[in-house]
């Protein structure tokens, strides 16, 4: 059976307010039950890399009253113990065989107030800055030491865990505050990836992973490349984006790792690394790829394109056009700026002997309910098609029906169906652990990890190999290929959404 193993890396400057906490009394906290879940089906290590304190001669003796009072967080053990008389942190630290910094990690107000009699302190069992006792306690778990014969894959990503305070259960005057969104999203992607991991164990190499939060800090992420378990890697999972993807990237092609992204418009900064792989098409690229399923839903149209005074807009237009006109050379192509022109002109384009398709980029909702309006009076005399944007879909403002009525189209790079019977699995499991619904975040994190592993037993990670092959996941299908000049492989799957009884239903497309 394959064996993967977990390790949860944070930066050794970290102070840690989550480690004075009774685990037991804060399952409210959605950290909280993140981190008892990995303990509930995987094996968790966490490992700082600091140091080694000196060895000395002399030895001290632990009493079972220094190890009466025992507490149990985040899957280590501690004891409780209470400073005696004439006790330094250079005795506890012989008398526990803990080194002094890694006590002073777990109780922060030594650094402040010193060590004082009647202080009660946290001291682990057992050393991770000790190479002896670290070998000993790795030796002793299930997923036993690291070996070259294990993959070893690394998440990049970022949760704050040294900002996570859950407070103390008798401390009343606590609060709990609701995390953060971007912080939720990246745990429901962690925990994507730790059900694919799970769900794959027995199949595939034994696995390492090494989860390593960034602390959206991106001064730090060079030091953590010069680490010796991460510049090993083989691979890469990250959700990360701007300059932290860049430095991820630069680090990716120094060392010759392939680097799996599911950020948006990661293609951008990715283009240059024929090791990478995107997951989600950029916006261009999404826009262009809908101009050529438009081309082949409506063949014989023509083409009305709205262009606007925002310069993102018009790339997204031209990139319509790009795609549209690969398909189909005889399309008849007329471009409106909306801006100067305004509705009349683009209803002196429509034509009564053909299908009209409108093309309108914009997300301002202003603008597209005011096109709404005239276009649903023009309706008894053309036959018009329009399309637009992902965001459309979530929008709370824009008219389901009438966008059923005026038969509008969109593109979306993720669709997840609740009736495929994976997805149904995924969200009973999620549910049952976390008591909560999964996000988007959670199912693509399941993809990127299932998708990695076929990479990983390819032992290539050539693009060729696998170019117009389409990969079925929970969250989209997967069709890597170098567009426009990239040396990365950008997905080049999008889902087509019509509305239905004000709906958005997919179409049934050829990928």
């Amino acid at each position: 059976m394959g064996i993967i193993s977990f390790r949860l890396y944070c930066n050794k400057e970290s102070t840690y307010p989550l480690m004075r906490t009774n685990i037991e009394s804060q399952m409210e906290s959605k950290v909280n039950r993140v981190l008892r879940t990995y303990i509930g089906f995987l094996s968790i290590c966490i490992l700082i890399l600091m140091n080694y304190s000196h060895a000395f001669s002399q030895t001290y003796t632990i009493s079972k009253s220094d190890t009466s009072e025992v507490r149990f967080v985040n899957a280590r053990k501690f004891y409780f113990y209470k400073v005696e008389k004439g006790e330094t942190m250079y005795s506890l630290s012989k008398k526990f065989n803990i080194p002094q910094e890694e006590i002073i990690q777990f109780n922060p107000d030594l650094k402040e107030s010193g060590l004082k009699a009647k202080m009660k302190l946290w001291i682990p069992a057992y050393s991770w800055l000790n190479r002896d006792t670290q070998e000993k306690v790795q030796s002793s778990t299930s997923a036993g030491a690291y070996t070259k014969s294990k993959k070893k894959v690394v998440v990049f990503t970022t949760v704050n865990l040294h900002k996570a305070y859950l407070g103390n259960s008798d401390d009343s005057s606590f609060i709990p505050e609701p995390l953060n969104p971007v912080v939720k999203e990246n745990l429901e992607f962690i925990e994507g990836i730790l059900y694919s991991a799970k769900n794959h164990i027995g199949r595939n190499p034994d696995i390492e992973v090494l989860i390593v939060d960034l602390e959206d800090d991106s001064s730090k992420v060079s030091k953590l490349f010069r680490r010796q378990e991460i510049s090993e890697a083989d691979a890469i999972i990250t959700n990360e984006n701007g300059l932290n993807l860049r430095l991820i990237n630069q680090f990716s092609i120094k060392n010759q790792i392939p680097v799996f992204c599911t950020a948006i418009n990661s293609s951008e900064i990715l283009h240059a690394n024929p090791l990478a792989f995107s997951f989600i098409p950029s916006s261009l690229s999404q826009c262009r790829i809908m101009g050529q399923k438009a081309a082949e839903m409506f063949q014989n149209a023509q083409c009305i394109l709205i262009k606007t005074a925002l310069s993102k807009e018009n790339e997204r237009t031209d990139a319509f056009r790009s795609g549209w006109a690969s398909e189909s050379k005889n399309t008849v192509f007329k471009t409106i700026r909306s801006d100067k022109d305004g509705f009349r002109a683009i209803r002196d384009s429509l034509s009564k002997n053909k299908v009209n398709v409108v093309f309108l980029p914009t997300s301002n909702e202003d603008q597209i309910s005011s096109m709404f309006n005239v276009i649903r009076d023009w309706k008894k005399d053309y036959i018009i098609n329009i399309v637009g944007l992902p965001t459309w879909s979530h929008s709370q403002n824009l008219d389901g029906f009438l966008m059923d009525e005026l038969n509008v189209h969109l593109f979306t790079a993720g669709y997840i169906d609740y009736k495929d019977s994976r997805v149904s699995e995924f969200r009973k499991n999620f549910r049952d652990n976390y008591h909560t619904e999964p996000g988007e975040s959670a199912f693509m994190g399941a993809d990127v990890y299932a998708l990695m592993l076929h990479t990983l037993k390819l032992n290539s990670v050539r693009k060729d190999q696998d170019k117009k092959k389409i990969f079925s996941g929970m969250y989209s299908n997967y069709l890597f290929e170098n567009d426009a000049g990239k040396d990365c492989g950008e997905n080049q799957v999008i889902h087509v959404l019509k509305f239905e009884n004000a709906l958005p239903v997919r179409l049934q497309l050829k990928d």
